[in-house]
């Protein structure tokens, strides 16, 4: 298994997501948006936001 062809899994509190939302040039939000990581957020979280 090759290290840099793996992506890293990180998990998003709904708080980050939302600054994340919020602020679009902030380092959070570029690091979302990089494409770099896989991003885990919890369903129950989608509650929270109400977007199911």
């Amino acid at each position: 298994m090759e290290r840099d062809k793996e992506k890293i899994w990180i998990v998003i509190d709904t708080n980050i997501l939302i600054s994340a939302l919020i602020k679009d040039d902030s380092i959070t939000s570029k690091i979302i948006k990089s494409g770099i990581f896989k991003i885990y957020y919890p369903e129950d979280g989608m509650f929270e936001l109400e977007i199911i």
